[in-house]
């Protein structure tokens, strides 16, 4: 199990996860699907962070897709979910928001693919912590 103890911004995780999207280029997980386009609003070109998010917002796996206003909120703090959802969408799989719940079908994808067991997490949509710890779970699967 992951042990999550302080919190990281969502600026912070997504450089990161740069890292692990070039892994996954490299390895050729490829899903054809239309991706439209999305353009954070309240990110500047000045923000240290702003290659790596665009890169992964131009993706077209959508792996950021952003909130429905068009933000990315990157002073936000990233959550369980959140971060499980690119995860998959790096894996190539989209497996699109569930009616009840909107992350459990990335949660389930993701148990599936061996990158999470069911009783890591009794709630996923608390705060993801050190950038050590998105490094370890991404690095486990």
């Amino acid at each position: 199990m992951i042990h999550f103890k302080k919190y990281v911004n969502r600026g912070e995780s997504y450089e990161k996860l740069k890292t692990f999207t070039d892994v996954c280029l490299d390895m050729s997980f490829h899903v054809i699907f239309f991706t439209p386009l999305y353009a954070a609003t309240d990110i500047k070109t000045t923000d240290w962070f702003y290659d790596s998010v665009n890169r992964l917002i131009e993706d077209d796996r959508a792996i950021i897709v952003g909130y429905p206003d068009g933000s990315f909120r990157p002073q936000n703090k990233l959550t369980r979910d959140q971060f499980i959802t690119m995860v998959v969408r790096a894996a190539g799989q989209e497996p699109g928001n569930a009616d009840d719940y909107w992350a459990q079908n990335y949660i389930d994808t993701a148990i599936e693919l061996g990158y999470l067991e069911t009783s890591d997490f009794t709630d996923y949509t608390e705060q993801i912590t050190t950038r050590r710890n998105v490094h370890d779970y991404y690095a486990s699967g």
